[in-house]
């Protein structure tokens, strides 16, 4: 709907009460309510607005004598009315899925993200839009919890496997220290990922490999299993074309927020993070750690190069942020 007829008998001059639902016409722009057009005939009507909530607005409109029907136009509107029941109840079903595997300490960041989206598409009208992305939610919920279990089931394998090569002697170190990002990258959500670790942690127990031999054969995790590796080498990432890009006892970075008050949040909180990280993090990492999306992260990373606070570089197949020291730090 777009336009609402009401039919009325006015013998006099008098005022109607009405409450219009939002699911089927409203007035809003830049996401605030706006005014409503009522009409009679070729007159417009004046009204006062009443009260609004979520679901509805009331109004009190003046109607002169002999008025047989008031026509209300508005402009956001249930453009699919008939989705409305299903998207709602899909809405629902998809919070309960996800708040019971939430119960079970499963990280939902993606199903989350879809949830939002689709409850955002229900309260513009766009029902059937709403319907899929919460179906979306729903499989991205089920498919967390499914990557989730696998994922653990390798990680106690691999921390088997590790525990039985150190009782005979074997040196484990680079197992020991793959696992524990393992378990680091499972904590944030990141479960294809550490699945994909923990396969390869739970062979390295076993297997004497050059480890920059294994990295090819690894596929999307390559770049973290290198950079535990690169971290361990005495000095890695301490050349002096770099130390000033890496390096921050974190009072620098509180000086850029005392100068940079503009700052969201979110951005510092991910300023901290790689600096508490030694200055430097994978894009992943800190997609796992926030449970950002990755046009969210990427937004994200795109603000604070603007602001020279950070640089991106490859690193494998993967990115590399790395927190910029202002000049006069380093000096």
């Amino acid at each position: 709907l777009r336009a609402l007829r009401i039919s009325v008998d006015v013998p006099g001059y008098d005022v109607l009460q009405l409450t219009i639902d939002r699911n089927l016409l409203d007035a809003r722009a830049s996401g605030k309510d706006m005014p409503f057009s009522i009409r009679a005939g070729s007159s417009t009507l004046s009204y006062d607005e009443t009260g609004a909530d979520p679901e509805s607005r009331s109004l009190r409109v003046t109607v002169p004598a002999g008025t047989e029907s008031i026509i209300i136009r508005g402009n956001a509107v249930a453009a699919e009315p008939l989705g409305y029941q299903s998207a709602y109840s899909t809405l629902n079903e998809a919070a309960s899925v996800i708040a019971s595997y939430k119960a079970k300490g499963v990280v939902t960041g993606e199903a989350d993200d879809l949830l939002l989206q689709a409850t955002d598409a229900a309260y513009l009208g766009k029902y059937h839009f709403a319907t899929d992305l919460a179906g979306e939610a729903i499989e991205a919920a089920h498919r967390a919890d499914r990557i989730a279990v696998v994922a653990n089931t390798v990680m106690n394998e691999a921390e088997t496997s590790i525990m039985a090569t150190k009782t005979l002697g074997g040196d484990v170190s680079q197992a020991e220290e793959l696992l524990d990002h393992t378990k680091e990258v499972y904590s944030y959500g990141g479960y294809e990922e550490a699945l994909n670790l923990a396969n390869y942690a739970r062979d390295a127990a076993t297997t004497k490999i050059n480890p920059f031999l294994i990295v090819a054969a690894i596929g999307m995790s390559a770049a973290a299993v290198l950079y535990v590796l690169y971290r361990r080498l005495p000095g890695a990432g301490k050349a002096p074309a770099q130390e000033s890009v890496v390096q921050d006892d974190g009072s620098n970075l509180q000086s850029v927020f005392v100068e940079k008050p503009h700052l969201r949040e979110d951005d510092r909180m991910v300023l901290k993070y790689i600096v508490d990280r030694g200055g430097e993090a994978l894009l992943a990492e800190i997609r796992n750690k926030f449970g950002l999306p990755k046009s969210t992260a990427w937004r994200l990373m795109r603000r604070l190069e603007r602001e020279e606070l950070v640089e991106i570089t490859k690193f494998g197949n993967q990115n590399m942020v790395r927190y910029k020291l202002k000049p006069e730090a380093h000096q």
